[in-house]
């Protein structure tokens, strides 16, 4: 399975149930979706004692994932946080301009 390259391609192979999951890991993957921070900023041990699992279940997630070594999906955890916070300033500064824009 190849890597995804960015959040909606990992989303999107889910969806497309071109990765099985198993139960336990199925739940981390919906809840690190809703809070991409745990990723992000953490390590395998933290993110494993979040959801009272070993390591080597966070490993496995990300495995089936099509990552090779935490590193890459922690990447792409940080990547997609860069992203929604360089829009959410875009879309800041809009607004203010738009405010401005009124008599």
């Amino acid at each position: 399975m190849e890597q995804p390259k960015d959040m909606a391609a990992l989303k999107l192979q889910i969806a497309n149930r071109a990765v099985r999951l198993p139960a336990q890991c199925e739940r981390i993957a919906r809840i690190v979706f809703q809070r991409p921070e745990i990723v992000a900023f953490g390590t395998a041990r933290s993110i494993a004692q979040t959801f009272t699992v070993s390591p080597s279940t966070i490993m496995r997630l990300i495995r089936a994932l099509g990552f090779a070594r935490f590193r890459d999906f922690r990447a792409l955890f940080q990547d997609h946080l860069r992203s929604a916070s360089a829009a959410g300033q875009r879309m800041e500064a809009s607004t203010l301009d738009r405010v401005r824009a009124v008599p």
